[in-house]
């Protein structure tokens, strides 16, 4: 019977040394279980923020095309802006043109009047003369 308490006490040791290492297994099991979730929330941490790189992502690439187009626009805006100022620039040398032709046209036209207004007044000079030198008014 003393034998059999001995047996029945290793037994209940032994028994009390397996629960707990039972234990000690279920608080590493907590453990391990707290750690897996923190490792899932950070893998889902992680993939919200790849999806969010990549709409950004995709995001920049509608920019890149909308301000490629955008470029390609004014580009063509600038040609045209050119164009016209070569065609303004063509137009008002035309016109510095025109007005020197005018500028000497009126500078000959005033010269050749100047002549007129003096041979006039010589003319009128000379019917005054002959008038006073004869008895006769000249008709005019």
């Amino acid at each position: 019977k003393i034998r059999l308490e001995g047996q029945v006490r290793n037994l209940q040791l032994t028994l009390q040394q397996k629960d707990a290492v039972i234990e000690d297994l279920n608080g590493k099991m907590g453990d391990a279980n707290k750690e897996r979730e923190q490792m899932t929330n950070l893998i889902r941490q992680t993939e919200h923020s790849v999806m969010q790189a990549e709409a950004e992502k995709r995001a920049l690439k509608d920019a890149e095309i909308v301000a490629a187009k955008e470029k390609k626009s004014l580009q063509q805006v600038l040609e045209m802006s050119q164009a016209e100022k070569d065609r303004l620039e063509e137009q008002l040398s035309l016109i510095e043109k025109r007005r020197g032709d005018l500028e000497s046209s009126h500078n000959t036209t005033c010269r050749e009047q100047a002549k007129l207004n003096r041979r006039l007044a010589m003319t009128q000079q000379q019917l005054a003369d002959t008038e006073q030198s004869s008895s006769t008014p000249i008709r005019r």
